[in-house]
């Protein structure tokens, strides 16, 4: 009976969806896009909101310009992808991608820029802009009267006052958080080996914007054997190694298996610069931070400069397939075992992209540097 019941509602919602398609109106739509480059193959990847179908399309740019047309129910979100395949038509695989919007009728993408597509056409479109341009004019223009200029200077004053007021209240009463942590130490202290003693150091450290690590790792340490050796105990215990190493610490040796299984170490690349970097294929800011190192790395490999890649992965083919997709060529290891990967917990790493860079004597010498921050770094120490 259920299994009828089951078959008869998914009929009722075929049909439901049947009709609804079919009392949507298709209206002609046309893409006309100036491209960043020639000769490469384009997707286009988008989905009505009238509508839950998500459609492809692909074409291939010539003489730095191509077409999309088709038909749509309405308004619709689109992306643009560079790419050899559909598989790497994504983001943080294609070689340039780009969103927008779209409707009926002809819109004007110039994507010569690859970072940005400006909609510069198109019926529907233009009369979304033109309509929502005219409402917010009109009542942004609140913000440059005088009036309102005079009032929130006097807002930023009051507010400058009540920063003040606050932090007098802080010093001389102590903050919300410092009392709650105070009264969690108490009961940590008169029970060192109960699990929630465990949890309130969680709350201490995870849970506010600067942990009071003096209060904490004393207390940390009163904890038994059995708790610190926990997943969480060893979590927290990374964490407190983490804040430990700073600019100036001595680096922590680890040997993981690369692809192949070699065993590979960071003292292995002693006497090199060296850019200890923890990433994972399912982490999106490590996948788009993953181009800069790669140029990073072209420039300086053969300047006395390495990199060591520790995958969070769990899943050996995954991870082996970024690193392809990416084309990170530097030393790539991983124990396969997530975030319980060892060198990982060895560090104290809570979050990812996180990574070190150490000097030839094996002394972390900066830490998180991503973008335009690591090429400076290089450059400084490599004297390009």
């Amino acid at each position: 009976m259920r299994k009828l019941l089951f078959l008869l509602s998914l009929g009722f919602l075929f049909s439901l969806h049947f009709a609804f398609g079919q009392e949507m109106a298709m209206k002609k739509f046309s893409i006309k896009v100036q491209a960043p480059e020639n000769n490469s193959k384009v997707f286009l990847i988008y989905r009505s909101f009238e509508g839950n179908e998500l459609m492809v399309d692909s074409t291939l740019i010539k003489n730095n310009s191509f077409v999309f047309e088709g038909k749509t129910s309405g308004y619709c979100y689109g992306g643009l992808y560079i790419a050899k395949s559909l598989n790497e038509a994504k983001p943080f695989q294609a070689k340039h991608y780009g969103f927008f919007n779209f409707g009926y009728g002809e819109t004007k993408l110039d994507w010569r820029n690859p970072k940005i597509i400006q909609v510069t056409g198109g019926d529907e479109m233009a009369k979304y802009q033109i309509a929502s341009s005219a409402l917010l004019d009109k009542r942004l223009a609140i913000f440059n009267s005088p009036a309102y200029r005079a009032q929130q200077q006097q807002a930023d004053s009051l507010r400058a006052i009540a920063d003040s007021l606050r932090a007098d209240l802080d010093q001389q009463y102590g903050t919300k958080y410092e009392i709650i942590d105070d009264a969690h130490a108490e009961y940590i202290r008169k029970n060192p080996n109960t699990a929630l003693s465990l949890h309130f150091i969680e709350a201490m450290i995870f849970q506010r914007q600067a942990p009071r690590w003096k209060v904490i790792t004393p207390l940390f340490n009163m904890l038994s054997d059995s708790l610190k050796n926990t997943f969480r105990g060893k979590v927290i215990a990374g964490s407190m190694v983490n804040e430990s190493l700073a600019p100036g610490a001595k680096y922590i040796d680890f040997g993981q298996p690369d692809k192949d299984g070699k065993i590979i170490k960071v003292s292995d690349f002693k006497g090199k610069y060296v850019l200890i970097d923890f990433w994972a294929s399912w982490c999106g800011p490590c996948r788009a931070e993953n181009p800069n190192l790669v140029k990073a790395y072209q420039a300086y490999k053969g300047k006395g400069f390495e990199i060591i890649g520790i995958s969070l992965d769990d899943n050996r083919q995954k991870w082996l397939d970024a690193v392809a997709a990416d084309g990170l060529t530097w030393p790539q290891v991983s124990d396969l075992n997530g975030i319980k990967n060892e060198a990982a917990m060895s560090y104290g790493v809570t979050s990812i992209p996180e990574n070190y860079l150490i000097s030839p004597e094996g002394i972390i010498i900066d830490k998180n540097l991503r973008g335009a921050r690591l090429e400076q770094a290089l450059q400084k120490y490599l004297k390009k």
